[in-house]
C-alpha cells in the first residue's frame, strides 16, 4: 500500500480535533477533513490540517499540514475533484 493511502481516519491524539465529511455530487467519493493540534486543541491558532478522499474503502491523502507546534510542514499529495482545498 502506498504511504499516502490509509485504512483508518487518524485522530492525531487530539480529543478536540474537528472532523468534517462531504460527499461529491455523484456520491462516489467522500472528502474527510480534520483540523487538529491548534492552541487549546482542535482548530485553534496554528492547527494542523489533514484532508483525504475515501475511494473504494481506502483513504487517499490530499493534504497533510502539521500543526505549527510540530513544524507546520505541508505537503499537497494529489489534485482533488473537490477543487481547491
Amino acid at each position: 500500500m502506498s504511504a499516502y493511502k490509509w485504512e483508518i481516519v487518524p485522530n492525531f491524539n487530539d480529543a478536540r480535533a474537528k472532523c468534517k465529511e462531504e460527499r461529491d455530487e455523484l456520491g462516489n467519493i467522500t472528502k474527510i477533513e480534520i483540523l487538529y493540534g491548534g492552541e487549546g486543541g482542535g482548530d485553534g491558532k496554528g492547527h494542523g490540517h489533514w484532508v483525504a478522499e475515501l475511494i473504494d474503502g481506502l483513504l487517499q491523502v490530499v493534504l497533510d499540514r502539521e500543526p505549527d507546534s510540530a513544524g507546520g510542514r505541508a505537503q499537497d499529495r494529489i489534485h482533488s475533484p473537490f477543487g481547491c482545498l
